[in-house]
């Protein structure tokens, strides 16, 4: 302390007690002391928010996030308040709204966030692509992030570190005199656990955006859970459709998304929650009451198909084939009929 105290004088320094504190990583009880000098009290803290990354006495990632999360939820909500307030403006103008602002704030100093578990800012993330698709919280996350093409949080989260990493590390060679590279190669020798991350996404080649989208397709093509088959009978290539970057009236376009995404009110999804059997989820014609159903045979949607003499409606291929205005709008009456 004295020591702090001397170069603070000798070099004109003003020491602003508010901003300066100290934090202990595995220490006893002395440590935990606040550090008293003749004119200087700097006190213990348990977290520190340095260039926007939050770090934790504890020295793990988790309680790190759980705070990051914590303090980012109010960028959340602004984001889910702009889109119910403005319902009505383009999906390309929320999704922008989307990228430039909430994502870069949600994940800013995620270069820090040198862990495989991302657990604590993965609702966060979900709740904002489901606020952008105007779908249920419960919507299955994997079958939204295909939809519009997005990646994991891990995903996009690596792919940040590795352009950060990469360029940080490249032509810095100098041990005694970089700090950094000082103490990455003591992780590095000791094989640390951050160490060993930081090595593979140094390791990785390619798109790691796109690699992990790939990684989401091959889920969802080896899975046999109902909402899957019915989203891969629809989307058999797993591929963004042209309609999120269409020009379509917004409230058509949240019906179609709701509609591929089985975040609809029809009897095929209400009757799961209630758990009832698959085979008496019926219409009022007596019929399952599926998404194909209601597009392509119920009688009460009969006089929609009528006004669109030109759509085939028989199949999701014929259906999805046709113009996207059309397409919406089937898809936004129909289910209007079974609200």
């Amino acid at each position: 302390m004295k020591i702090l105290e001397n170069f603070c004088a000798n070099s004109g320094m003003v020491v602003n007690l508010t901003k300066t504190q100290f934090m202990v990583l595995n220490g006893d009880d002395d440590d935990n002391l606040n550090i008293l000098g003749d004119s200087l009290v700097i006190k213990l803290c348990n977290k520190y928010v340095y260039l926007g990354a939050v770090f934790t006495s504890c020295g793990r990632f988790v309680p790190s996030l759980e705070v990051h999360s914590s303090d980012k939820n109010c960028h959340l909500l602004k984001y889910v308040s702009f889109a119910e307030k403005n319902a009505n403006y383009p999906f390309t103008v929320k999704k922008q709204v989307l990228d430039a602002a909430l994502l870069s704030a949600l994940t800013y100093g995620c270069e820090a966030w040198l862990s495989e578990n991302l657990k604590p800012m993965q609702p966060t993330y979900m709740s904002a692509v489901k606020t952008l698709l105007g779908v249920r919280k419960t919507t299955a996350n994997d079958l939204c992030l295909l939809e519009i093409g997005y990646p994991s949080l891990k995903g996009y989260v690596k792919d940040k570190q590795v352009k950060f990493l990469k360029k940080l590390i490249a032509n810095r060679t100098n041990v005694h005199e970089d700090p950094f590279i000082y103490v990455w190669n003591l992780c590095r020798d000791a094989n640390t656990t951050c160490a060993r991350y930081v090595n593979r996404l140094l390791n990785s080649n390619g798109d790691l955006r796109i690699s992990d989208i790939d990684m989401i397709k091959q889920r969802v093509q080896e899975s046999d859970r109902s909402k899957f088959i019915t989203y891969k009978d629809m989307n058999p290539n797993l591929t963004v459709s042209a309609i999120y970057s269409t020009r379509v009236i917004e409230y058509h376009r949240m019906c179609f998304s709701k509609f591929r995404l089985s975040s609809h009110n029809l009897m095929i999804e209400m009757g799961r929650w209630s758990r009832i059997p698959r085979d008496q989820r019926l219409c009022s014609c007596s019929e399952i009451q599926t998404e194909l159903h209601v597009i392509s045979a119920c009688p009460r949607t009969l006089h929609i198909r009528d006004s669109f003499p030109h759509v085939n409606c028989a199949t999701f291929a014929n259906l999805f084939d046709q113009n996207p205005g059309d397409i919406c709008y089937i898809i936004s009456k129909c289910l209007s009929e079974f609200k």
